[in-house]
């Protein structure tokens, strides 16, 4: 548990001083479905480093585009609220 605590905080750290601008943001499914860069880079990161931690584990990523998967996984949400992270709440 402490080391998946740990890469979550790591994970945190590249987003701490984030400023947005306009063209860092998009949207997915309709117009108020909103995916930054950074949600990107978090779940790509996140990925990586539990990929490196628990190899027989999937990662189930929300920005992903297929979410198939069999056996232990990991389902994540790189960003929880990205509106109010655009918004810098």
């Amino acid at each position: 548990m402490n080391q998946l605590k740990g890469i979550i905080l790591e994970a945190g750290a590249l987003i701490s001083d984030v400023r947005l601008s306009a063209d860092q943001i998009s949207s997915k499914a309709g117009r108020l479905d909103f995916v930054t860069k950074y949600d990107v880079e978090v779940q790509n990161f996140l990925e990586q480093r539990f990929f490196e931690k628990w190899p027989g584990y999937q990662f189930i990523g929300e920005e992903q585009e297929k979410h198939d998967f069999e056996g232990n996984a990991f389902i994540v949400d790189p960003i929880d609220g990205t509106t109010n992270f655009i918004l810098g709440v």
